[in-house]
């Protein structure tokens, strides 16, 4: 299975360059790809410039001055005396230390005619060598026949030597490929590649806590039921699923499974599973566990199918066992660490849909003994899975605490403590970062992250536009199952102004349901026209008595997409009342807004989606694949019929066309008012670092540490 990959290799604590450089400015990197990263670390003092006020970014890095930067990661005092193996390495270079240093601990060797060649570039392969025996990765238990097949040309013809710390690297996180497919193994490494992403041969553990403020508690740490952002946000770190996102993109990578194969029908996936990994209770992660959860999750008759209405599995796999639109078959072991899936149909989304928080898997034993309708909800009920970081403590409403897990089998943590504090203010919370009460935070209002952007203590990062916020009706009762009516609606709502006003900088004006980052967008779809004239006209045409009182409801607290629901709604209501459409503002708690809104409660609400996943069907499919509350309960067969074809279709490309189709259909029948897309603003203490961000907002904090 080939996969687009991006280049990146990461390095971070104490990257010191070589001993001409000094504290100067650094006129090259303005723009550059990797000018972020490069200023981060300037900042933090981990790197400097040269004389000429250049960092020259492009330039190749070479052996020598690779090998300070490993050796200051790890901490090894540079040796100070002694002589050298090697013809070309003198104790009287600056290089002489850190070679030595490194090859006393079984990190680098020389080559056979007794050279180290010090001041050559080094490769890929070669650093991918290095770097996997800095980290102590035992590369015999790399894939490298599975990784490899990833990058076009058989990894581009990595030398027999270096597959296995190739495939190493890649499979830890540690190097990947370029946006091309390729791994270029003997390309020479930049500097800027060498500084770009962050923390993997930081030393493993740092200490401290690590405190995120957010809007909203979580309401469940089931991960079977999440649906809910506040919910996902914390049980990804304390869960795995089989597959995973990528860093900074939606592409899949493994996780509790090790690589994975199709059958030609499409029908038949088997996945290896990853040996020696432990629940947090102590119990084994296998075969086993994996069919309990999928089982626990498909099959209603299943004693421990309780505890949620395991929505995400109905919503994703099209159903439960036995009815008719579910695409899962069969979960079979084949053995204690492989498994299979047996489908109805092709799902072309499935490895994007099994790497979704929801799908991470519980230990089966916690299940039992907490009882199904009990697990994950509560102090008492502690959720278990095998993530970096294990549950401790749970005051509703108040903080959620998690601790390291020192056993992790991935990228231990590199604090010993996480905490999720609840402040529902956006105002208090941006106070609470600004006074170090806390140390990051999103949902800000904008004002407050425009501020942010020029505070010498904050620092503000920039999640792309993978959400949508809308003005949703109730599709299938008086008087919104008229479509002129929604397009009147439509017509009369000053969108443009609502952006500028509540999203400023971050927003952008939606037309449809997928955000434009995602392939599947249509590009030709044009907009309603803001023109209350026209819309009061349809109006008078429709509904020449007018509309009775409509119950308008809005969200109580910040969304990831929407950071003042109330705002928003406010601004709906008046742009109505100007073509004569009174609206009752109404708002409740969020847990009730959600089973309302899925049940059909509310007339008209604004309503919102962050993608979990890099594929348009987490969005078309579970608005409009079926007949749901998510949606208003809009119904259109030919809808469906283009969400179900291409959930079966292979081909990306007609995938991506049946996706437009689809959205060209939704927008002439405007069951939802589509409104903006948020670029979320992440605020964070200028002392965090290593934060990751994902499209998807859910982003695992086993790469934050902070400096003192």
């Amino acid at each position: 299975m080939k996969r687009i990959l991006s280049f990146c290799l990461v390095f971070c604590m104490l990257l010191v360059l070589p001993l001409p450089l000094t504290a100067a400015t650094t006129s090259d990197i303005a723009g550059h790809w990797a000018e972020k990263s490069i200023t981060e670390l300037m900042q933090a003092g981990f790197i400097s410039g040269y004389p000429d006020g250049t960092f020259k970014p492009d330039n190749a890095i070479t052996r020598a001055e690779f090998l300070k930067i490993i050796t200051s990661v790890l901490g090894l005092a540079p040796a100070s005396s002694g002589s050298s193996s090697f013809s070309d390495v003198s104790s009287e270079d600056w290089f002489f230390g850190y070679i030595m240093a490194a090859v006393e601990k079984g990190i680098v060797s020389g080559y056979p005619d007794g050279t180290f060649k010090p001041n050559n570039p080094i490769t890929r392969q070669e650093a991918a060598k290095i770097v996997v025996k800095a980290e102590k990765i035992d590369e015999t238990q790399a894939n490298p026949a599975f990784t490899l097949s990833w990058f076009t040309t058989d990894g581009d013809q990595v030398a027999e030597w270096a597959k296995p710390f190739v495939a190493a690297a890649v499979e830890n996180d540690i190097m990947m490929g370029d946006p091309t497919g390729a791994f270029r193994p003997t390309a020479q490494i930049t500097r800027a590649e060498t500084v770009t992403i962050g923390s993997r041969l930081m030393p493993a553990h740092i200490g401290g806590t690590f405190i995120f403020g957010r809007g909203q508690d979580s309401s469940s740490l089931d991960p079977a039921g999440v649906w809910q952002t506040e919910n996902a946000r914390a049980t990804i770190q304390i869960f795995d699923t089989l597959v995973s996102l990528r860093g900074e993109t939606t592409k899949i990578k493994p996780c509790l499974a090790t690589e994975w194969s199709v059958s030609p029908d499409n029908l038949t996936w088997t996945f290896k599973l990853r040996q020696g990994v432990k629940f947090h209770d102590g119990t084994d992660f296998n075969a086993d566990a994996v069919v309990f959860n999928f089982e626990r999750w498909w099959d209603k008759d299943n004693p421990y199918h309780k505890g949620s209405t395991f929505d995400p599995f109905s919503y994703m796999f099209g159903g439960f066992k036995g009815e008719d639109g579910c695409v899962l078959k069969a979960v079979n072991k084949v053995d204690d660490y492989t498994v299979e899936f047996i489908l109805t149909k092709p799902f072309s989304p499935l490895l994007s849909v099994l790497s979704m928080y929801s799908f991470a898997i519980s230990s089966p034993t916690a299940i039992k003994n907490e009882g199904p309708e009990n697990y994950g909800t509560s102090k008492e009920y502690p959720p278990v899975g095998t993530g970096p970081f294990k549950f401790s403590d749970w005051i509703k409403d108040d903080k959620l605490i998690l601790v390291r897990n020192d056993d992790y089998w991935g990228v231990k943590a590199k604090i010993d403590k996480f905490i999720f504090r609840v402040i529902p203010d956006n105002a208090a919370r941006y106070l609470s970062l600004k006074t170090g009460e806390i140390n990051a935070m999103d949902g800000a209002n904008i004002e407050d992250a425009i501020k942010a952007k020029t505070d010498p203590d904050l620092q503000v990062l920039l999640r792309p536009p993978f959400n949508i916020a809308a003005l949703v009706f109730k599709c299938d009762t008086p008087p919104f199952n008229d479509a002129r009516i929604r397009k009147a609606i439509a017509m009369a709502i000053d969108k443009k102004e609502i952006v500028k006003t509540f999203l400023g900088e971050f927003g952008l004006v939606a037309n449809q349901l997928l955000p434009p980052s995602l392939w599947g967008y249509n590009k030709d779809l044009q907009d309603y026209p803001y023109d209350p004239e026209a819309a009061k006209a349809l109006l008078a045409e429709v509904a020449p008595n007018g509309l009775p009182e409509i119950d308008f409801w809005y969200m109580s607290n910040p969304r990831q997409y929407l950071p003042d629901p109330k705002g928003v709604a406010e601004a709906i209501a008046a742009d109505l009342a100007k073509i004569g459409v009174r609206c009752n503002l109404k708002t409740e708690d969020w847990a009730s807004y959600t089973e309302d809104w899925y049940s059909g409660k509310f007339p008209m609400f604004l309503a919102g989606w962050s993608g979990d996943i890099g594929d348009p069907d987490n969005f078309l499919y579970t608005f409009f694949g079926v007949k749901n509350g998510k949606s208003g309960f809009y119904e259109n067969s030919e809808v469906s019929q283009l969400l179900n074809e291409a959930r079966i279709e292979s081909d990306l490309n007609k995938r991506a066309i049946l996706y437009q189709q689809a959205a060209a259909i939704i927008h002439e029948d405007c069951p939802m008012i589509f409104i903006s897309n948020l670029q979320t603003p992440i605020l964070l203490s200028n002392k965090v670092k290593g934060y990751v961000v994902n499209p998807t907002c859910y982003e695992a904090f086993n790469t934050v540490w902070l400096t003192p």
